[in-house]
């Protein structure tokens, strides 16, 4: 994967979409400027050759952070 400006990484500029991969504090550090927070630990996809994934995907579940009224 080749990197693009912004700070993400794909396979196929003029089609990003395709396959993209953006670092893991990145996207942690997104959904917390959202007010988003994880409900459980990051789901590995098996994208790398990693085995006993979930999915082909990584997988993230984040609900609307409390307020702290």
């Amino acid at each position: 994967m080749r990197e693009q400006p912004g700070g993400y990484r794909t396979i196929d500029r003029d089609t990003p979409e395709y396959d993209i991969a953006i670092p893991e504090g990145t996207v942690v550090g997104l959904f917390a400027s959202l007010g988003l927070e994880l409900t459980c630990s990051i789901q590995y996809g098996t994208w790398c050759g990693r085995a006993g994934g979930l999915t082909y995907q990584d997988v993230l579940i984040a609900r609307k952070a409390a307020s702290t009224r």
